[in-house]
């Protein structure tokens, strides 16, 4: 029997697990990615990127529940919906970079940042 009940808790530790460790390699990869071109990653640039990374892991619960259910709850449709605009919004702020008045032989191409 205490195979059972170990099978019967492999989702629910999955979930707990699983989800938390890809949210924090996304948050890694972002910072990575964000400092390779130059931007400052600042408290609120990290704010917006864990507010776009708890919103996508909504939006896929919400995309799993869907699935279970057969696309027929609509509440769930609206919050998946309003989630993924959320995960949209959050993103485009937080990669957003101010422009700063440059000529065009000041702007680098992303490959010369790195160098």
């Amino acid at each position: 029997m205490p195979f059972v009940v170990a099978r019967d808790m492999a989702d629910p530790i999955a979930i707990i697990v699983v989800s938390p460790a890809v949210a924090f390699v996304r948050t890694l990869y972002a910072n990575q990615q964000l400092r390779a071109f130059g931007c400052r990653v600042g408290f609120g640039r990290k704010i917006l990127m864990a507010g776009a990374i708890v919103s996508l892991m909504l939006f896929e619960i919400s995309s799993i529940v869907l699935i279970g259910t057969g696309g027929t709850v609509t509440s769930v449709w609206i919050f998946a919906v309003a989630m993924y605009l959320a995960y949209l919004a959050s993103i485009v702020m937080a990669l957003h970079s101010p422009r700063k008045e440059a000529s065009l032989g000041q702007i680098q191409s992303p490959a010369e940042r790195l160098s």
